[in-house]
Parts: C-alpha cells; structure tokens; sequence
C-alpha cells in the first residue's frame, strides 16, 4: 500500500486542476453550471446549463444534459477542458423534431472534453416526468431583428 500511495503523489504533484463555474463556447454563448450560478428562489431567473453534444467516440446520436462543473486539468504539460454533467437518459424521438428524455433516478455523473459540446438547449419538463429538449429552429437564424421581432419584446426587467 505504502508503494501505491507514493506513485499516486508522485502523480498528483504533476497535474493541475481548475474549477469554473462556466465556459464561453465558440460564438457569442456561454454554458453556465451549477457551481458557476447559485440556485435562486426567483422563478423567473434563466439558467444556461442544459447543452446538446455530439458523442465522444463517433457514434451517431446527440448526448443532452445539465452541466455541473468545468474543469481544466493540465497533465504533462498538456491541459484537458471537462465538463462534469447529468445526462439525460433514455432519450426518444417520438417525431422527427421532438427530443425528450428522462433524468436518472440515482445521482448519476458523466464527464466529457466540452470540444464535444455543440449549442445550448432549453428543457421543459412535462407532467410525464419527460423532459422534452427545446432548440431554436434554424430558420431563425436568416430573420432581421424587425422579422424576429426583438422591437416587441425590448423592456427594462424590474
């Protein structure tokens, strides 16, 4: 035992590991988590936790979740950027544009590089206890902001 604990100083003297509380993704978004944002009791407040990422080995098919934490761990002189998250699980497509999901019953982590993470999502949670993942259409993306309609929706929050 003695042995293995002196390896594993012997290694952990060689990393270095940064916590954040969000990441600024490519483009004007950011990712929040929950030790970046603490919860509020205001039911108005907008989180920006829940994410859509491609699978890390290849595999066909979009990872959903909630970000926890972000860290950046430097080994060796190289640096890893990991996002420890809840996955959805049992994920269904019931019509071609719907996406939803269950969140695990136990308290099930993940952890990926956030190269993997492709856009932010919004979630709504259906009486069913299915969680339906809401994206933005992409034909919003071509809209002026008159087309959009941002003009009606300017105003000071209280």
């Amino acid at each position: 035992m003695a042995g293995f604990s002196d390896t594993l100083e012997l290694d952990m003297q060689s990393w270095k590991v940064q916590c954040f509380g969000k990441w600024k993704m490519t483009g004007k978004h950011t990712l929040e988590s929950r030790c970046g944002k603490p919860q509020s009791s205001v039911k108005s407040s907008r989180y920006h936790r829940w994410f859509e990422a491609s699978q890390s080995n290849g595999q066909p098919g979009s990872i959903f979740g909630e970000s926890i934490a972000f860290y950046s761990i430097e080994i060796q002189g190289q640096t890893k950027l990991i996002m420890v998250y809840i996955p959805l699980e049992k994920i269904q497509t019931p019509l071609p544009t719907v996406v939803r999901g269950k969140w695990p019953i136990s308290n099930k982590l993940a952890a990926m590089e956030t190269v993997h993470i492709q856009s932010l999502v919004g979630i709504w949670k259906a009486e069913s206890d299915y969680i339906y993942i809401l994206r933005k259409h992409p034909s919003l993306l071509g809209l002026t902001a008159a087309e959009y309609g941002t003009d009606l929706w300017d105003f000071e929050e209280e």
